[in-house]
């Protein structure tokens, strides 16, 4: 198992399309809900909500997915099924093939 997947899988907990925070330094954290907004700064812009694994930040969306399912293979890509780059349900995502250009 990819040492990411183990990162997360330690820090946070999925409660219904949200990361929360098992544990943290500051424990006023411990509890509430990971992440922050990002908009894409690339066609087609969209909006995700991303967070901190070690000095890195990993799309929520992929965090989700690696908890339940493992490391995303390479070249695929994780698509939520209703459009909602901010509903991070399990049942919302699905692993596909990257678009080649």
């Amino acid at each position: 198992m990819s040492n990411v997947v183990v990162e997360i899988k330690n820090k946070f907990q999925y409660e219904n399309g949200k990361l929360i925070y098992k544990d943290h330094h500051f424990k006023t954290f411990k509890g509430k809900e990971a992440g922050g907004i990002y908009v894409c700064t690339h066609a087609p812009f969209k909006t995700f909500r991303r967070v901190r694994v070690g000095v890195n930040f990993v799309p929520a969306h992929h965090a989700v997915w690696m908890i339940f399912n493992g490391y995303i293979p390479k070249n695929t890509r994780i698509n939520h099924l209703n459009g909602d780059t901010l509903d991070n349900r399990i049942e919302n995502l699905e692993l596909a093939d990257a678009i080649s250009s």
